[in-house]
């Protein structure tokens, strides 16, 4: 990471250590060092910020948006260009040649306003892929976080930093690290699940692939999402307010973005639309500047997210107006306001213009945006590569292949009575269902295929688009730069007609939405144009179609993915009497939009299967057919229909283009299915949150006394379980060993290793291991067969781990594991951790590390993990991070629940650690 800088209230910028002489750089004193590649970020930044004016300055703090939903008018609004510009304007393009073009002629006009020719940084979504036509898409969030597998992680992301910046992008908005424990919550598909260790470990990966490992030649600036406690909100309301303790806090909601800092320098942060403890985060210099910077030592970018600043007024009315929500942003860290100006503007920030705070602030802002721009070398590389550059990297086959191992490595075999894999052999199947015959179901929210789907008259739910406020215009229909009518009455009268029964309940009579819902019905043209978006993709039934053999398909609709239209259901039956199996497609629709019954704003209180699914799952059990469940969506399956009479369920969330041919492929053995669930799944709403690691005596370890051990009408444990999912054959965990050395010793030891993980320090190993002045932990005791760890306390002062010859204390958790079963797989081997007895309330166990292995038949393999005990560090009665004394247990297994061997290690004396540089997930080597 850069040294932090400091700014005179003038706007020169003094550098925190002596700078080289100008010569040294290669150019004269009077020469402009911003203009010189070879000069550091820093160093080109200072210089250039010194010769701009306070409109230009503050040209630099606010996007454009060319997006036909925008009220933005870029000769009205932006005279000296624009330090920032949404992508959402090329996204509405035909293809990512005409995308491209569009990048690179916006680039020029806005370079051309400016007297130095700063060119903007172009921002795109990147977290299901990059947000434009004809790139790869991928799995949702919380299907890539179902992998559990970092390394494959970062390949993936690896190729959607390069197609982004091909594209003209140097911004990507992901990974998201927001911790989700509320399944009502729309936007869970999103996210890493609920597990702080492993969001931290798929961040880091994701962060290190966008970025190309500091090789922003081919990468992207990487921007977390949503900085802080975001899915921690109030009814699983997206927006509202959460009330988050500072211990719970830093702990575990700040846990993965930490670690993304500190471990593969994260250059973006995208603060959250909430508020935290009364406080807007977006407004918050006790969160943005306290917490993120001087705690965290973040030192990269502040980026809003879109009509953020302005909500500060709008809608939080934490501002008497604009100008004072945006100071207040200003002051408390945000650096660039998105997607538009309005709190940002120069007319607007004028009153403020010799307040010696706001100019220190908009000093260190415009800093931190040129220093980036330098970073990526926005200023020598402005543009979109050349066509024939982009179609070549565009359709390089590897792509498919990366997109088609994070579908295959996403799935999650949930329950298999035998049924799975089904045989090729002659026989009739019928697949029941909505997302079967849906392209459109492969895709969630956040994908180019979702935010397409308003060119049919789905209104927007995302925040930020679309929405009428001082500077936007209501959404309409549009695509490729023209206007296109809405769906009329008369259409949608027969959509309605089609499917429903005529029970219009909470749908209040409208045909135009699902009945028993407000979900609005998807056009009849929906599958077309999903084969347009993505040509030669393949919804699920044409998959297993083409994957089947001698099997016999029919296929009925059913029902649909909201609601509680039974209309289909005869028809459905009628086909199932002559299948010898059926196989249904169940869960919701993952968007963006109104036809979405989850997403962005699409919250629910409802988190188990739509009724009219639940219900023709108990007719169809009365035929007595083997029954197995494919279940889509943004949040797990929740079904006591599903639970009582499938046979088998696999859990596919959205897989992405190859998520069809994925999915067609595992049922029928070709490929062994391995995800794990990375959230724990309630019975019902009223069960949350229900979460593994919850406090000792709470949750299903509640323990105390009383008349019943669970709810009156709910077990107090979860449906399935963290870290949950099956395999087609059976593994064997033996021969348990726990070991201390110092992390130093082991990282040699294993060197020669072939396949090693990119752990906690790795080839680093004394990072984050010493604080000058503090006294060195004693490391490396085995008294009795039992692995001990000593610690020192001087005087009564704390102690901080890791000394310069022998490296940070660490444990060595060594096991073997064996394919014992009729196939070959993958396991995923999950490391868990428990404090059992600690001054704070500490979790039950916690996720220390993870490993997904694959083994062939009869073979074994030996893992080890190696976790630096400074990720045993919790915040104590006086806010420190420390690591106290006392016993470990160490528990190692298939998922939470499902625990094969236990061991245990000690610390025998107490240390404090740099909370920021302490371990966040164990190093694993193979």
């Amino acid at each position: 990471m850069t040294e932090k800088k400091t700014l005179a209230q003038n706007g020169d910028i003094q550098a925190q250590e002596e700078e080289k002489p100008v010569e040294q750089a290669g150019i004269r004193a009077d020469e402009e060092r911003y203009r010189d590649p070879g000069a550091s970020p820093d160093v080109r930044a200072r210089d250039l910020l010194a010769r701009m004016t306070w409109e230009e300055k503050l040209a630099q703090l606010v996007g454009y948006n060319e997006a036909v939903w925008s009220a933005d008018d870029f000769d009205r609004d932006y005279p000296l260009g624009a330090g920032q510009v949404s992508f959402f304007g090329g996204m509405e393009k035909q293809d990512i040649c005409e995308a491209a073009r569009w990048q690179r002629e916006l680039q020029e006009r806005i370079m051309e306003r400016s007297r130095f020719r700063i060119p903007a940084l172009f921002h795109v979504e990147t977290l299901c892929g990059v947000m434009l036509p004809q790139a790869t898409s991928l799995p949702s969030g919380i299907g890539q976080a179902a992998t559990f597998d970092p390394e494959h992680q970062e390949r993936v992301m690896r190729m959607v930093g390069r197609q982004a910046r091909a594209a003209g992008a140097t911004q990507g908005f992901s990974p998201v690290l927001d911790v989700s424990r509320d399944s009502r919550f729309g936007r869970q598909g999103e996210t890493g699940g609920e597990d702080p260790t492993l969001i931290a470990a798929m961040g880091c990966a994701s962060v290190r692939g966008l970025q190309q490992d500091g090789e922003f030649a081919h990468g992207v600036l990487a921007t977390a999402k949503h900085f802080l406690g975001y899915h921690g909100a109030q009814g699983g309301i997206h927006a509202a307010a959460c009330d988050i303790p500072e211990r719970l806090l830093r702990e575990v909601y700040a846990k993965p973005f930490q670690a993304a800092v500190t471990e593969a320098d994260m250059r973006g942060i995208m603060p959250c639309y909430g508020s935290v403890n009364g406080e807007p985060v977006s407004g918050s210099g006790q969160i943005l500047r306290g917490l993120l910077r001087e705690e965290m030592g973040f030192d990269g970018l502040t980026v809003s997210d879109y009509c953020a600043v302005q909500e500060i007024c709008e809608r939080q009315c934490a501002a008497e107006s604009l100008a004072e929500a945006g100071k207040r942003a200003l002051l408390a860290g945000m650096q660039q306001e998105l997607p538009s100006g309005n709190c940002f503007l120069p007319e607007t920030l004028e009153v403020y213009r010799d307040e010696a705070a706001v100019c220190q602030a908009v000093d260190e802002a415009v800093a931190e945006i040129l220093e980036e721009k330098f970073r990526v070398g926005l200023f020598e590389n402005p543009y979109a590569a050349a066509e024939d550059e982009l179609r070549e990297l565009y359709g390089r086959p590897e792509n498919q292949e990366l997109t088609y191992r994070s579908a295959l490595e996403s799935l999650v075999l949930v329950k298999n009575d035998g049924v799975l894999p089904l045989k090729r052999r002659a026989q009739k199947i019928a697949v029941i269902g909505y997302h079967a015959g849906a392209t459109r179901a492969l895709y969630g929210g956040y994908t180019y295929m979702s935010m397409t789907e308003s060119v049919l008259g789905a209104k927007t739910t995302m925040a930020g688009v679309g929405q009428p406020d001082s500077k936007k215009v209501p959404s309409t229909a549009w695509i490729d730069g023209k206007e296109k009518a809405k769906p009329d009455d008369k259409r949608m009268a027969q959509c309605a007609a089609q499917a429903d029964d005529g029970k219009n309940m909470q749908s209040g009579g409208n045909p135009a939405v699902w009945s028993g819902s407000i979900v609005e019905r998807e056009h009849p043209d929906a599958e077309r144009l999903a084969k347009e978006l993505a040509p030669g993709g393949k919804n699920l039934l044409e998959a297993l179609r083409e994957t089947g053999g001698e099997v016999s398909f029919t296929y009925t609709f059913g029902y649909p993915y909201a609601g509680d239209d039974c209309s289909g259901h005869e028809e459905a039956l009628a086909a199932a009497r002559e299948a010898d199996l059926l196989l249904l497609t169940v869960g919701g629709k993952y968007g963006t939009g109104t036809t979405a019954s989850m997403g962005e704003g699409i919250d629910g209180t409802d988190i188990n299967l739509p009724c009219c699914q639940e219900r023709l799952i108990e007719k169809l059990a009365g035929l007595g057919k083997p029954m197995v469940l494919v279940h889509f969506g943004g949040r797990p399956i929740s079904s006591d229909a599903a639970d009582q009479y499938a046979d088998a369920i696999l859990e596919a969330w959205n897989p992405g283009e190859k998520g069809a041919e994925a999915i067609a492929h595992t049922l029928f053995g070709d490929y062994n299915p391995a995800g794990r669930m990375p959230v724990t799944t309630a019975y019902c709403a009223g069960q949350i949150p229900v979460y593994y690691n919850h406090p000792n005596g709470s949750s299903y370890h509640q323990g105390t006394v009383s008349a019943f051990r669970q709810y009156v009408d709910c077990p107090h444990e979860p449906r399935y379980y963290f870290g949950h999912g099956l395999s087609y054959t059976q593994f064997d965990y033996s021969n348990l060993r726990v070991s201390m050395k110092d992390a130093d010793t082991i990282a040699k030891e294993d060197s020669g290793s072939a396949e090693k993980s990119r752990g906690a320090f790795g080839a680093e190993g004394k990072k984050g291991s010493r604080e000058v002045g503090r006294e060195p932990v004693a490391v490396g005791k085995e008294a009795g067969g039992e692995s001990a760890v000593t610690g020192k306390e001087a005087g009564g002062e704390p102690t901080v781990a890791g000394k310069e010859t022998g490296g940070e204390p660490a444990v060595r958790i060594e096991l073997e594991i064996q394919n014992t079963g009729g196939m070959d797989g993958d396991e995923v081997v999950q490391l868990y951790v428990r404090d059992e007895r600690a001054s704070m309330v500490r979790p039950v166990m916690e996720l220390a590390g993870f490993r997904r292995i694959h083994l062939r038949q009869g073979e074994k393999k030996s893992v080890a993990f190696v976790m630096r005990l400074s990720q045993l560090a919790f915040l104590d009665q006086e806010m420190r991070w420390k690591v106290e004394a006392g016993r470990f247990e160490v528990l190692v297994g298939a998922s939470a629940k499902d625990i094969r061997l236990r061991g245990e290690f000690t610390v025998e004396e107490s240390f404090w650690v740099d909370g920021k540089k302490r371990g966040f997930f164990a190093e694993t080597i193979v």
